[in-house]
């Protein structure tokens, strides 16, 4: 059995196959669902969770007036069906080379001189949006951000070659439902739609959006879908897209930025922030806090397992890496 696993193994790590997964077997599935369920008004996790919930009751029901035996065999099926179908639907895309490797990116170095000096370049760039965001009565809807960002993503995915799908779905779900796991967005694969918590802050929903929406165009690393949603993002003529990236890139360099020099952080980057980028920051860090987490440092740990049981070697760090990724893409941009 053993040795029979390793060879379907090897066969699934053939470079013809990931090209035919990728060109064919994904997309195949991807349009069937794009012009079918995609298409209901409401998010299909809904009925998913139902599902799910039904399947439970059925197992309680079976360990008390059947087996315990046909309990544990029922929930291995459906465990091993889950297994099946998330490789099937999405998962053997872990597989794909990643945008640095598709796109040769190089690798560079972000020393403390370059780090504070993109952050400094980031933070005049912020304030300036900040502005012109805040000067508009009237922000985007999510559904108009949902297609905004679908807009953004396909014209760089035209512009870089790469496959684009008209129809990705990314849903609103009810407040809390992410953010209490310390988590804003997700990717399901088994119902073909990324999922953004509604409890968000407003200004994080188009970075978000479109992160999850990269997810459903096939691509698994964290750092990817941070890179493809800011890259889409970051030169769009709707502000609110512009701004949801500028911010998110800018956590991202200061998070790192403090740990390298916080004092410096303070004194030369936190204090030149206007302050409306600083109420924002601050509507952004308490809207966090509202939601106390449910599973705390253990959320973490399993999904830093989850990723590196997929080939994410850095694991949860994985998200942080994007800020390499656009210094490479720049520097490639200026060439």
């Amino acid at each position: 059995m053993a040795f029979l696993f390793g060879k379907v193994w090897s066969v699934l790590h053939l470079p013809s196959f990931l090209v035919f997964y990728k060109e064919s077997i994904f997309p195949f599935f991807r349009l069937c669902y794009d012009n079918s369920l995609g298409r209901l008004p409401f998010p299909i996790v809904y009925l998913f969770i139902l599902g799910v919930v039904v399947f439970l009751f059925y197992l309680i029901y079976a360990l008390i007036f059947k087996s315990v035996k046909q309990s544990i065999f029922s929930f291995l099926k459906f465990a091993s069906s889950l297994f099946f179908l998330f490789y099937i639907l999405w998962g053997f895309n872990y597989l794909a080379p990643t945008i640095t490797t598709s796109f040769h990116l190089s690798n560079p170095s972000m020393d403390e001189k370059k780090l504070f000096k993109r952050l400094d370049a980031a933070t005049e760039s912020l304030n300036e949006s900040a502005h012109t965001f805040h000067s508009i009565k009237d922000h985007l809807s999510f559904k108009a951000i949902e297609q905004s960002v679908r807009e953004e993503l396909n014209k760089f995915m035209a512009s870089v070659n790469l496959d684009q799908y008209p129809s990705v779905r990314v849903r609103n779900i009810f407040n809390g439902s992410l953010l209490h796991l310390e988590t804003s967005g997700i990717y399901l694969p088994f119902v073909f739609e990324g999922h953004v918590d509604n409890g968000l802050y407003f200004i994080q929903h188009p970075f978000t959006a479109c992160h999850e929406m990269a997810h459903g165009y096939g691509f698994t690393e964290e750092a990817d879908c941070n890179f493809l949603a800011y890259v889409a993002c970051v030169d769009s003529e709707k502000i609110e897209l512009k701004y949801s990236a500028e911010i998110a890139y800018w956590r991202y360099l200061a998070r790192n930025a403090r740990q390298v020099n916080k004092q410096r952080y303070t004194e030369e980057i936190r204090s030149c922030l206007s302050e409306l980028v600083v109420d924002d920051l601050n509507q952004i860090y308490k809207n966090i806090e509202s939601y106390p987490p449910f599973l705390g440092k253990y959320r973490d740990k399993m999904y830093d397992l989850y990723l590196k049981s997929n080939g994410v070697k850095d694991g949860i760090m994985n998200y942080s890496q994007f800020i390499l990724m656009v210094e490479a893409w720049n520097e490639r941009q200026l060439q």
